[in-house]
């Protein structure tokens, strides 16, 4: 269940594209600030069929001209996108028949379809989250299993790196790692600048863990034991250190996780992750307004994709079976 989950979670980020009727950054501004345009079933003639109603403006309100109904195409040609950044086509789920305009969450300020904005930010801050959450386990576990194993100066170099990061707030410490870097880089660097700090921030935890694994397994007896029985340092690396250190790799995972995502998130609400037009969902917070929100409860769709995604990434990640913990395996040296 949670694998079907995870690939039907991915299967709408990566095709968001597809799922929306436009892309993000189409604009419409005739429809600027327009509620919700949802498909309603209607009897004809020919039988049952999706219709969409246009939209017009009165003034400061809208209605919908129920005498002029657009059919609803399913799998139809539509703004041409490239599909996983590869494949050009036009092919959309569903879109309605011109001038009605299909649109699941309203338009923005600007006439962009929330909807698509939503799932583009959505992917955005889940591909950098994930992205830095790798290289950061990765990273934290080598240079903490190497310290702990070895010992000595780079054992105590690295407690004191880890525990003078560790004494600053999360969020004060992203910021400062945030102000090293250029606030205005070049089009195309910022989502390699959120990356680098993120992993700046995140594997100091995983090194720590690492590094505590590192020296109690290089303790245990049956180390010992393959150490004097003339077992070289890559052996004991491949059969314990390693294999030791996947159980805690995961289980680091579980809150980093979501940490990483509200991180992500946190510096682009700030102005200091992605920019238009790279959008992410804390781009997309940023711009609900409380006082809209109450009339147009519809604007909250960021703030609960951001929770949606926090709580399905927790209830995935902490799934996953964990391996067993090292042991000696009775083999002979």
């Amino acid at each position: 269940m949670r694998i079907l989950c995870a690939v039907a979670f991915c299967a709408l980020l990566l095709g968001a594209e597809f799922v929306a009727p436009v892309g993000g950054t189409v604009q419409d501004r005739v429809l600027s600030g327009a509620p919700p345009s949802l498909p309603r079933l209607r009897w004809s003639s020919g039988g049952p069929e999706w219709v969409v109603y246009p939209l017009e403006r009165l003034g400061g309100r809208w209605r919908f001209q129920s005498d002029r109904p657009c059919r609803v195409s399913f799998l139809a040609g539509g703004e041409s996108y490239r599909l996983l950044g590869l494949f050009e086509t036009d092919l959309h789920l569903a879109i309605a028949a011109s001038p009605a305009r299909l649109s699941w969450l309203g338009m923005d300020e600007l006439g962009r379809d929330r909807f698509a904005r939503v799932i583009e930010g959505t992917r955005s801050s889940v591909i950098l989250s994930i992205v830095a959450l790798s290289v950061a386990v990765l990273s934290g576990l080598l240079l903490g299993a190497f310290a702990g194993w070895k010992g000595g100066f780079a054992d105590r170099g690295l407690t004191m790196v880890a525990d003078m990061l560790l004494a600053l707030p999360g969020l004060f410490l992203l910021l400062a790692l945030r102000a090293a870097l250029p606030l205005l880089p070049a089009p195309g660097i910022e989502p390699l600048l959120v990356l680098a700090v993120l992993c700046c921030g995140a594997w100091i935890p995983v090194a720590r863990a690492a590094q505590a694994q590192a020296r109690m397994l290089r303790e245990e007896g049956f180390v010992v034991a393959a150490r004097s029985c003339g077992a070289g340092s890559f052996w004991l690396l491949r059969r314990h250190l390693l294999p030791g250190l996947w159980p805690l790799a995961r289980a680091q995972t579980v809150p980093l996780l979501p940490a990483l995502i509200i991180a992500e998130a946190s510096l682009a609400y700030l102005g200091l992750g992605l920019r238009e037009p790279a959008i992410s969902l804390g781009t997309l917070i940023a711009r609900v307004s409380v006082a809209h929100a109450l009339q147009q409860p519809w604007e909250l769709a960021p703030i609960l994709a951001l929770m949606f995604v926090l709580l399905l990434g927790s209830w995935l990640v902490s799934g996953a079976r964990m391996p067993r913990p090292a042991s000696w395996s009775g083999e002979t040296i």
